[in-house]
């Protein structure tokens, strides 16, 4: 008896700001386990932000776009701890 797991890039996600630009983009993956060559299960994983985990952007995007993403990701994730701080200050001043 084997049993082998695989793991496939299943979609790509791309969001857009109301304006029209690109607000993030995430990937996410199937996970396949067979034994004997017969699928015994499936399951989706993910989505996760382009860049970081290991899958191969390059393939489909171009450079400067996957750098772009990457830095709205980051972008995003700064905005959002800084709007927090924001709510305590006020919070403990009010």
């Amino acid at each position: 008896m084997s049993i082998a797991e695989q793991r496939v890039p299943n979609e790509i996600l791309i969001r857009y700001a109301e304006d029209g630009t690109i607000a993030g983009a995430h990937v996410a993956f199937l996970n396949l386990l067979k034994r004997d060559g017969v699928e015994i299960s499936r399951s989706i994983d993910g989505p996760y932000p382009i860049g970081s985990v290991e899958f191969p952007a390059d393939l489909i995007l171009a450079q400067a776009l996957i750098d772009a993403l990457e830095t709205i990701e980051q972008l995003n994730a700064n905005k959002a701890v800084l709007e927090s701080q924001l709510t305590a200050h006020d919070s403990a001043e009010g």
